[in-house]
This record gives C-alpha cells, structure tokens and sequence, in this order.
C-alpha cells in the first residue's frame, strides 16, 4: 500500500509537470501564426533570399528533430544513473556473514551462501551493465549536443546571409526557428505524458483493489464482532448489554493527520479530531489524490480555505500510511440500573464487576477460577445473570468457583462439590462429591443456608409475605 501510493504520488507530480509545459503550446501556435505574415514577406524579396529561407527551414527542422532526441537521450540518461546509484548504494554494503564455527561440525548453510555470492556476482554484473548503459547515453548525449551544436552553426550562417540580402530578417527567422523547436519538443512529452497518466490510473486501480481487500478484512472483523456482541446481549440481558460501533476508536488516526498537518500554520490539533471523526483514512486518501476539497469541507464543517490548505499539506506526506493506519471498533459495555441504561465508565465498582463477570465467563476454551463472586454482586444479580452465564456454558467448559452462596452450586447445577475446613493453619477438604449425594446437601443447607430450620423459617416467611 505505501510503495503504490509513493509511486502514484511520483506519477502524479510527473504528470502536473509535464502538463504545466504542454499547456504552452496553444501560446506558441497564436506565436507562431503571429509570425506567418512576416515569414512570408521575406519569401517575396528575392530569389536568392527565398532559397536561402527554404534550405534555413529544412535545418530548423533538423535542429528541432534534435532537440528531441537529444531530449529523449537526456531523460533515459537520468533514470538509469537514479537506477544505478540506487543499486550502487545496495551493493556498497552487503550482509555481513560469518563464518561457521567449526565446533559446530558441517555447515548446513553451504547452499544459502553459495546463492548470496551468486546474488552479490549478479548484482554487480548488473550494474556493470547499467554503467556501460549510463555511458553509452552519454556518448549518445555527446553526439547528439555536438550534432545539434554543428546544425546550429549552419543556421547561423544562413541567417547571416539572408541578413545581408535582407536588413531585419534575421530576427524573425531566428524567432520562427526557435518557437517551432519549442513546440516540437514539447509535443514529443505529449506522447510521455499519456504513458504516465496510464501508469497512474494502473497503480490506483491496483491500490484500489489493495483498499478493497483491507476494508472487506475490517468489515469482517467488525461483523464478527458485531455477532459476538448479540450473542452476550441475547444470553445476558436485559441487564447486560453489549454494543460494537464501526470505527469509532479513531484517536489514531486523528494522531496520524496532526502530525502529516505539523508545520502548515493550520490548527493542526483542532482540526485533526474533526477530520478523523467525520473522513476516513481511505476518502481522505481519494480526496487528497484528487484535490477534493469540497468533499472535506462538506463533511467536516471547516471553512473551504482551510480544506485546501490541509489537503495541500497532505499530499506532501505519506499518504499510504496515514489511508492504513488502524481505526479500531468501539465496544460499549452496558448495565441496566433502574430503567436506563449506563455505560462502564459511570458504574460503581460492584456494577462494574456484575457487568465484567458474566462475560468472563464466556471464555469456554479455558478453565475459570472465581474467588468469591459475592462479594461484589448481589443476590439477584447472581439469580438473573450470573447463573444464566454458566448454564449458557458448553458442557466441555469448567469453571471453579469459590463461595459462600448457596445459589451458585444449587443453581448452577455444579458437577462438584467440595466443602472446605481449616484448622487455622491450613485447608483441608472435608467431604467432595456431585451435588446430589446427601453429605453434599447437608452441607450446603448447614453451612451455605445456615441449617434446614434457618431455611425453612425463610420460606415461611417469604411465604407469608407473597403478595402474589
């Protein structure tokens, strides 16, 4: 994603280039025909003066014919010394390899640095042979300069005698020549300039499918996410809810866009969160690429000045980093208190713990151990949740729990149960069994329900109390 974008970026300063000097043309053409009328009178004034102007032309064109190639050489020039000083650099400092220790006995990377060696061999006969390149364009440029500098000489001596035959003629002739070698070479960029534009839309259309890829990946991810989400609030609402939002973690990015904007007299760290919050990294890619101002402005509320500003100071900087930096999703996690609900960061500690426990306990792939859930939750938050969390457990799952609440093992079904004593010291188990043995029952209506009469009185007076 970065070399496409560094790439298309290079093209793209290329091409503004390469437009800025064909949009001369139609000046030269206005020039030029300007000119015509007085070129043509100089044709009138003598047959010596008219050949001498034909055979002056034929040379214009072979300086302007020239002047072309020579600028074809130039540039070929100049891309294969940036190439061979690319891989100058690159040879210049090789891995450093050591040798194998003896003690090691027989050396296993015989092969590998059999092929580093070759590597380094063919790189070397590969910029050899662009040296011999690099130095044949510019014995090539040479000839050429030379050639053009030899055809100039004649020109200029055409141009003398025509100036002997005709006071003032020179001048023109020197102007019609030099604008329609202007124009010549600049129609040969028109031809460059169509190969860079399709090798632009060619690394956008491939960066493109990049960003595809990347957004289908975060979509699956939020989806996925999204699913896991439902699946707690179905199993543990009404008084838990859980809730994922796209993108909503964007504090990233907006880090990413003040630094690209340091240094352009904007307000930087006003403006980034704005951007982050309302543009993301991929629009604000495409809006940079393309100058779209208006589409920053819309979304964001700024001022169209400031728009321009800030996409201008964009497309300076690294723009493949800053359309794949991570906006992660945004996980609210909800208790209903009363008849609202509230999110984690206004909940007391206890509610904080009634709302993390339950979905602790969906981790089903390891064994939990739960130290007193008591003592932090209620009664009926461990009647409605709590135990609708374990029940929801697969049977392959195990949770180890630790209490003093006879709802939990009761409730919950528990497979096993294990009653603890202590001698001030140490622990030691008193009795273990499954939760129907009737040592396990008495155990739990003794010590969890503080005996069969405590229970029983309750349940009388629960009884006499039930409105229902």
């Amino acid at each position: 994603m970065h070399s496409l974008t560094a790439e298309a970026e290079a093209l793209r300063r290329e091409i503004d280039e390469l437009s800025g000097q064909i949009e001369e043309i139609p000046a030269l053409d206005k020039q030029i025909a300007e000119l015509a009328p007085q070129e043509q009178k100089l044709t009138k004034v003598s047959a010596e003066a008219n050949e001498k102007k034909k055979k002056l032309d034929a040379i214009s064109a072979n300086i302007a014919a020239s002047a072309v190639g020579g600028g074809a050489i130039e540039r070929f020039h100049q891309s294969v010394s940036r190439w061979l000083s690319s891989l100058s650099s690159l040879s210049s400092a090789p891995p450093t390899i050591e040798p194998w220790p003896e003690a090691a006995g027989d050396d296993p990377l015989a092969k590998c640095r059999a092929s580093v060696e070759r590597a380094r061999d063919y790189l070397d006969k590969a910029i050899q042979e662009l040296k011999t390149a690099v130095s044949e364009a510019e014995l090539h440029l040479r000839t050429s300069q030379d050639s053009k500098l030899s055809i100039e000489n004649h020109a200029r001596q055409l141009r003398k005698e025509i100036e002997t035959l005709q006071e003032g003629a020179g001048a023109i002739v020197r102007q019609g020549q030099q604008l329609r070698e202007r124009k010549a070479q600049l129609d040969s960029l028109k031809t460059l300039l169509a190969e860079r534009r399709k090798a632009l839309n060619t690394l956008v259309a491939q960066r493109n499918v990049a960003l595809d890829r990347l957004d289908s990946i975060r979509e699956q991810r939020f989806s996925a996410r999204n699913a896991v989400a439902t699946e707690l609030t179905e199993t543990l609402g009404p008084r838990i809810r859980v809730n994922v939002s796209r993108a909503g973690q964007f504090e990233a990015y907006a880090a990413a866009i003040a630094d690209a904007l340091r240094g352009s007299g904007l307000r930087y760290n006003e403006l980034s969160p704005t951007i982050a919050a309302c543009v993301s990294p991929r629009e604000l890619l495409e809006a940079a690429d393309t100058n779209d101002f208006d589409l920053i402005a819309e979304a964001t509320g700024i001022k169209k000045d400031r728009a321009v500003r800030a996409l201008a100071q964009l497309r300076d900087r690294d723009l493949g980093a800053l359309a794949t930096v991570t906006v992660e999703d945004t996980v609210a996690l909800q208790l209903l208190d009363g008849t609202d609900y509230k999110g984690i960061a206004e909940l007391s500690t206890g509610q904080r713990c009634a709302v993390v426990l339950p979905l602790v306990l969906r981790q089903t792939e390891r064994v939990l151990i739960v130290d007193q859930p008591e003592d932090h939750i209620d009664n009926a938050f461990i009647t409605d949740t709590l135990i609708a969390s374990v029940l929801a457990r697969g049977p392959d799952s195990q949770i180890i729990f630790s209490t003093h609440n006879a709802n939990i093992p009761v409730l919950g079904n528990a497979d096993w149960v294990i009653q603890l004593g202590s001698d001030g010291r140490r622990g030691f188990p008193v009795l273990a069994s499954n939760l129907d043995d009737p040592p396990v029952v008495n155990s739990i209506t003794t010590v969890m329900e503080g005996g069969a009469d405590a229970f029983k009185r309750r349940a009388t007076f629960y009884s006499r109390h039930d409105k229902s």
